[in-house]
C-alpha cells in the first residue's frame, strides 16, 4: 500500500509540475509544396521563454525522431542548410523557418521545451504539427495538391 501511495503521489507531482508552462504550435496541420518555404511557430503559455532551451524536432513515415535545432544556433546534421531556428522574445515564440522544402521534409515536427539549468526544476513539453509536402501527402492520404 505504501508503495502504490507513493507512486501516486510521484504521478500527481509530474502531472502538476508538468502543467507550470505549455507549448502551443500555431497550426496543426499544413500542406506544403515542394520548394516553397514554410515557418512554424510554438508559443509558451505559463512561463517566459527566456528560461528554457527550445528544440525542434522531425517525426517521419517510418517513426524516426530526428534532432533539427536548439537555440544558440546547435542544428542536427544536415539541417543548417535550410533550416533557420530562432527565438522571438517579444512574442514568447520559437520560431522554425524551412527555406527551400523538399519533399523528405514532410512528417511530424515537434518544438520542445527544457528548463535552463539553475532556473528551477527541469520540466518539458511539446507539441506537434504535421506539415506535408507534396509527394508525401500523396502517398499518405491519397488527395490531389495543387502543383
Amino acid at each position: 500500500m505504501q508503495r502504490i501511495c507513493s507512486l501516486i503521489h510521484l504521478t500527481l507531482f509530474w502531472a502538476g509540475a508538468m502543467s507550470v508552462h505549455v507549448l502551443v504550435p500555431q497550426d496543426q496541420v499544413m500542406t506544403v509544396s515542394v520548394g516553397e518555404s514554410v515557418t512554424f511557430r510554438c508559443s509558451m503559455k505559463g512561463e517566459s521563454i527566456t528560461n528554457f532551451y527550445l528544440s525542434w524536432y522531425r517525426k517521419t513515415q517510418g517513426n524516426t525522431m530526428t534532432f533539427i535545432h536548439r537555440e544558440e544556433n546547435i542544428y542536427g546534421p544536415g539541417f543548417q542548410d535550410r533550416f533557420r531556428g530562432k527565438i522571438d522574445v517579444s512574442n514568447n515564440q520559437a520560431v522554425l523557418e524551412i527555406l527551400k522544402v523538399s519533399e523528405e521534409d514532410g512528417g511530424s515536427y515537434y518544438c520542445a521545451s527544457d528548463k535552463h539549468p539553475g532556473a528551477g526544476p527541469l520540466l518539458s513539453s511539446s507539441k506537434t504539427i504535421e506539415m506535408y509536402t507534396g509527394q508525401f501527402f500523396q502517398q499518405d492520404h491519397n488527395f490531389l495538391l495543387n502543383k
